[in-house]
């Protein structure tokens, strides 16, 4: 990349290593008069290999003798791709690194995170990123036919999804699976609406259009990096600020790879209506505005996931298509097994019987093992156990023998 004119020749040496490749004969010292490609190699210090992979990722963009002219598109491209509010945050930010720059005694003074969040008024990063995920990423995951479903429908053009299901059945880990299975190059932003729990405590709030709505719009931002990071403002309309931020992400990544697809995932999204109906007097839940955006852009997904029994909870449009997880079938039994050990089939047999295929009851059932996977059969026995009965095992467990002062105090 450069802002000033560029040689033809060097273009052109540019786009044969690119192309055609760099010889290995490279290596040795140019001579005057040799191939202007063997010039540049040596004159880069890279390997001929290095450099030909230099060439593919170099793009030669602007190439415009102004840097005034430059900054100036660079203006348009802000005014075009944000909302007033940011275009002041891009004004002072601007501002701030030229002072630091060009002022005197500011010299040698380094420009630190804080400096630069105090110029998007406020003090720390979880201002602008309120409402982090906290749902553990799963490595070893198991091959789910559904998985592969919903993201064929996603790519030949569903736009609306409900995922639901029963506890404890992988509602949260089939969404790890996506982006892996969609066109490379696209993007899954997941809200995780429970929280580890927390969705229910006051400080955290995560059913609050505020919150949600900016955590979601900055985790677009950060992760396409395009200019439209929301400040956690008073008096905004959070919902339409992100939606205007959502056509802008869809349509960088059209420009990119026309085939990608971005996916907005609102995980355990029935917990966010649950803690907003919670509230004195009640609130509304963010969830309500998202799943009521009319015109979401063609390459836009929105999955939101809720157990079974409380689906209706969400009021969704009908537009939505339905997908129910069922629990583990037989042969993805035998999958998740066969990350702790090579079991028997009839080992494997029972194992999938006592637990009726529940993922979180199975991954239970090898936690209690000691590292002796070959035992989890034993706390499942003699009838099998329910993702019910082991809350209540657990419950009974951390109240009979806590083992920190916080759970002496609960």
């Amino acid at each position: 990349m450069t802002n000033q004119p560029v040689s033809d020749r060097v273009v052109d040496v540019i786009n044969k290593a690119k192309n055609d490749g760099v010889p290995e004969s490279f290596k040795a010292k140019w001579k005057s008069g040799g191939d202007n490609l063997h010039r540049l190699v040596r004159a880069s210090g890279l390997s001929p290999k290095e450099f030909q992979d230099f060439s593919k990722c170099f793009k030669f963009v602007s190439q415009t003798s102004s840097r005034f002219l430059l900054e100036e598109k660079m203006l348009i491209e802000v005014s075009v791709w944000t909302d007033s509010e940011f275009a002041e945050v891009a004004l002072r930010l601007r501002n701030f690194i030229r002072n630091k720059m060009m002022m005197p005694e500011t010299a040698g003074e380094i420009i630190t995170k804080e400096s630069v969040l105090l110029q998007f008024g406020v003090t720390e990063i979880q201002a602008l990123f309120p409402c982090p995920a906290k749902v553990k990423p799963v490595t070893d995951l198991v091959s789910r036919e559904i998985s592969k479903e919903l993201c064929n429908g996603i790519i030949d053009g569903d736009q609306r999804i409900l995922l639901h299901g029963s506890g404890g059945v992988g509602k949260s880990t089939i969404i790890q699976h996506f982006q892996g299975l969609l066109p490379e190059g696209s993007e899954v932003i997941v809200f995780d609406c429970y929280g580890a729990g927390s969705y229910m405590d006051a400080s955290a709030m995560r059913h609050r259009p505020r919150d949600a709505f900016v955590q979601l719009a900055n985790e677009l931002a950060n992760r396409l990096n395009i200019p439209a990071f929301l400040e956690p403002r008073s008096g905004l309309d959070f919902a339409r600020a992100f939606h205007r931020r959502l056509l802008l992400a869809s349509e960088t990544l059209y420009k990119v790879r026309p085939e990608t697809k971005l996916v907005i995932v609102l995980d355990a999204a029935d917990n966010s209506i649950s803690a907003a109906n919670a509230r004195v007097p009640k609130e509304e839940s963010f969830v309500a505005e998202l799943i009521s955006f009319e015109d979401l852009p063609k390459n836009v997904a929105l999955v939101v996931s809720s157990r079974t029994g409380r689906r209706d909870d969400l009021k969704l449009p009908g537009s939505f298509k339905h997908f129910e997880l069922p629990p583990f079938s037989r042969p993805e039994t035998g999958e998740f097994v066969a990350h702790f050990w090579e079991a028997p089939e009839e080992w494997v047999d029972d194992f999938h019987r006592l637990t009726n295929g529940t993922p979180r009851v199975q991954n239970y059932a090898f936690g209690k093992t000691s590292g002796k996977p070959s035992e989890a059969l034993d706390p499942l026995r003699p009838n099998g156990k329910t993702l019910e009965v082991i809350f209540h095992e657990q419950f009974d467990e951390a109240v009979w023998h806590p083992s920190t002062q916080d759970e002496q105090n609960i």
